[in-house]
């Protein structure tokens, strides 16, 4: 019988097939999926067999059939309830309806997925995926904030899988959402293209102090640097980063494979591309425009090759602009003009109409959809009483105005071992343990302290007008009051420890950073308790 991870990998290579117009083959790999799917009597299987028949169907542009599959998906996607298998589904299903101009239901189908994956505690690879797809979905759409929570939140997941390799992969990943964010806004005159440019810069240089500390392999660290590199350029710090990314281009021979290639990433072609980009705009920066123009024209020429029309606006239009400042007018015009043809997509007025309506289904969905209503508020979670990482969000703003001008210190609190207790006691042990938990946070916190259950095992504290070395003080005293609960007064030989790790800023801040740097933390700590144990 195939198990979770066979079947993902099978259902991903369905959809690889699909994308190489290879149907029959998809077709094959789509029966496999039903066998797999009666062998386990799993609904999710059911559904995704009629979404990937429904894109069968599309490749043959039998729209009507498409439309009946992606019905019936919809309904036995949202018939599983809150689950990560529905909100990956339900994702997957908006970019079909969007296909078939079903625009309505796209925008409904895409709510209620960000809805569940919100509302979700327990971490899983699903629910990863789902995180992945979500704002791979948005960011098509333009919808960056959006977008990067999505992959902030998949950052978080990773986290507590205590995987720190997987989370070097997060690292470069976001670095290279928030730098391409940060470019497309700051090209439409954005004021908030620098808030993604310290996004990413932050990312970049905790992904490379994790890649330092642990065995990262070399695509890892030329991923970062190149993003790191990028993001430099986009600041204004060109001269800073011409040493870097010379260093990656020269790494990046042309055997690099996609296997050779962190997850999230593009090919070895795409990565040479995207660092010719980035050394091109940092000559143009320094003034040496003949060898920007030989960069970027390099950088276009794969982009129109291969059809990549994330990178080919960026490097058009830093292209026409080397050629103007050189006096090769009639080669700028000419870039220009393929920039216009390369963003003839179809999808800008689809992310103007997103744009508008999604913040109104989202909260549409949170109050009178009945699939995923919770027996209580949203913004609590249902364990602990405790805040969750979504009211926390919401609010995030009213606290940086109410503590603005003082020092804020962010602890996260991983419980070290609750797979294992899930495994050996009853699930009612593990929900007592995961309340006495958020009754340690309850008792240490002050008044103006936020406490919040921030996913399956870990719990995160805001802690105001705490500058740094308070709020490490906090976290050590945190995680002592932790092991001297008696454990084993709940359930035989039962013990419980957790890691920490602390960030601090001055209010206003920018929550998502302090939650990447507060997670490095983490694992530095866990990682020294592991050395000296």
């Amino acid at each position: 019988m195939p198990d979770e991870g066979s079947v993902t990998k099978l259902r991903r290579r369905i959809v690889e097939r699909l994308a190489a117009g290879d149907v029959p083959g998809a077709e094959a790999l789509i029966d496999e999926l039903v066998g797999a799917g009666q062998a386990q009597g799993r609904a999710d299987l059911d559904a995704w067999v009629h979404l990937l028949r429904a894109r069968v169907a599309v490749t043959r542009l039998d729209h009507d059939d498409a439309g009946r599959l992606a019905t019936r998906a919809c309904g036995e996607f949202l018939a599983l309830g809150p689950n990560p298998a529905a909100a990956l589904g339900l994702a997957s299903l908006a970019r079909l309806l969007d296909e078939l101009h079903r625009f309505d239901e796209a925008v409904e189908a895409l709510a209620v997925a960000a809805f569940i994956a919100d509302q979700l505690t327990a971490a899983s690879p699903t629910l990863v995926e789902a995180c992945d797809e979500l704002t791979s979905v948005f960011a098509e759409l333009e919808v960056f904030d959006v977008a990067y929570r999505h992959a902030e939140r998949a950052y978080v997941v990773t986290l507590s899988g205590d995987d720190p390799l997987a989370t070097v992969d997060r690292c470069v990943a976001l670095a290279r959402l928030a730098a391409r964010f940060g470019d497309e806004m700051a090209r439409s005159g954005d004021d908030d293209a620098e808030l993604f440019f310290e996004r990413a810069e932050q990312a970049a240089r905790l992904g490379l102090d994790l890649a330092a500390r642990h065995r990262s392999s070399p695509a890892q660290r030329q991923a970062l640097d190149l993003a790191l590199g990028s993001t430099l350029v986009s600041k204004g710090r060109g001269a800073e980063a011409l040493a870097m990314l010379d260093g990656v281009l020269a790494a990046l021979s042309p055997a690099v494979t996609p296997e050779g290639s962190p997850e999230g990433l593009a090919d070895g072609g795409g990565m040479r591309a995207a660092a010719r980009l980035a050394l091109g705009r940092a000559h143009a920066a320094a003034g040496d425009h003949i060898r920007a123009i030989d960069h970027l024209g390099e950088a276009a020429r794969w982009c129109e090759e291969h059809g990549d029309k994330v990178l080919l606006p960026g490097a058009l239009t830093a292209l026409a602009l080397s050629q103007a400042t050189v006096g090769r007018t009639n080669a700028a015009f000419a870039s220009l003009r393929r920039v216009v043809d390369a963003e003839q997509d179809g999808h800008h007025h689809r992310r103007r109409r997103v744009a508008e309506v999604i913040g109104d289904r989202l909260r549409v969905v949170t109050d009178e959809h009945t699939l995923v209503r919770r027996n209580r508020t949203f913004s609590t979670d249902p364990v602990t009483g405790l805040a969750d990482q979504r009211h926390v969000e919401g609010a995030i703003d009213e606290l940086g105005k109410r503590w603005a001008g003082h020092d804020v210190s962010l602890v996260l609190l991983d419980i070290d071992n609750l797979d294992s207790i899930r495994q050996r006691y009853a699930p009612e042990i593990t929900d007592e343990v995961l309340r006495r938990l958020a009754s340690v946070l309850r008792a240490q916190q002050r008044d103006d302290d936020v406490a919040a259950r921030w996913g399956d095992d870990c719990f995160a504290v805001l802690l105001p007008r705490c500058p740094e070395a308070a709020g490490e003080h906090v976290a050590e005293r945190l995680r002592r009051a932790i092991g001297d609960v008696p454990w084993a007064d709940l359930a035989f030989g039962l013990n419980v420890s957790a890691s920490t790790g602390t960030a601090s800023a001055r209010a206003p801040f920018d929550l998502g950073a302090l939650v990447l740097e507060a997670g490095a933390s983490l694992y530095v700590t866990r990682a020294l308790r592991s050395f000296d144990a």
